[in-house]
């Protein structure tokens, strides 16, 4: 938010530089082997995307917890159209987390609708207390993952000393 100076309701021209920027990071930052068309599905983690996964996402047929990406751009004119009060009492969401869950599904709905994601698995772990878990997810037999780490600037950690691979 402090990045784009945004607050409140984020209208069209806002929404359309958020989305030139994380099409952008991804062009430039996202190995060539993860934009492969026959990956339907990517793992979130953390608190906003548990919210909307809570609000808009459904189990799979193994009773795993995702989110569509179709669903959350179908809802995000709503949430984006809310100032941070309105998501409050809307969703009944503590106030930092109104204040950033719009932005989050922002990204989401780029980030998918750039990979030609259909679905988010949100299996509820994520980066907690300042530090780097292991992350362990039980996910359906069948199922085809590769890991994409995100980091963010100025957290001193590198995947490759973690076991961290390309595949």
């Amino acid at each position: 938010l402090d990045t784009f100076g945004l607050s409140g309701a984020i209208g069209d021209a806002e929404a359309r530089m958020i989305r030139r920027y994380v099409e952008a990071q991804l062009r430039t930052s996202l190995p060539e082997e993860l934009r492969d068309p026959a990956i339907t599905s990517a793992v979130v983690c953390g608190g906003n995307a548990e919210a909307l996964a809570e609000f808009f996402g459904e189990r799979d047929k193994d009773d795993f917890p995702g989110l569509r990406v179709s669903e959350l751009a179908s809802n995000l004119a709503t949430l984006l159209g809310l100032d941070v009060d309105g998501r409050v009492k809307k969703y009944q969401v503590r106030e930092d987390r109104a204040e950033v869950m719009a932005i989050a599904a922002l990204v989401l709905v780029s980030l998918g609708q750039t990979l030609r994601l259909r679905r988010f698995i949100v299996p509820g772990v994520g980066i907690r207390d300042g530090g780097v878990p292991e992350i362990d997810i039980d996910v359906p037999t069948n199922a085809r993952i590769r890991q994409v780490l995100v980091y963010w600037e100025g957290l001193d950690w590198n995947p490759t000393d973690h076991g961290a691979t390309a595949t």
